[in-house]
């Protein structure tokens, strides 16, 4: 029998609602997002795992500070 969404025997395509996410591999040490295989992730000096630099920034009190020579 065919999936009602992608007509697809025996497996699903990717953006169908019935296919499986990908296997989660990490969760985030900041926010503990879920990281899955295939996700783009952030990794410390310690093997720590981040969803986005944003939480290692946050994780390690990192600020962006934008500096502007005096003229």
């Amino acid at each position: 029998m065919s999936c009602e969404y992608c007509h697809l025997i025996g497996y699903h395509a990717s953006g169908c609602p019935n296919a499986n996410s990908p296997p989660i591999i990490y969760h985030c040490l900041q926010c503990d997002e879920l990281i899955r295989q295939g996700d783009i992730y952030y990794t410390d000096y310690k093997n720590d795992k981040f969803c986005s630099e944003e939480c290692v920034n946050k994780y390690y009190d990192i600020e962006r500070i934008e500096w502007y020579e005096d003229e």
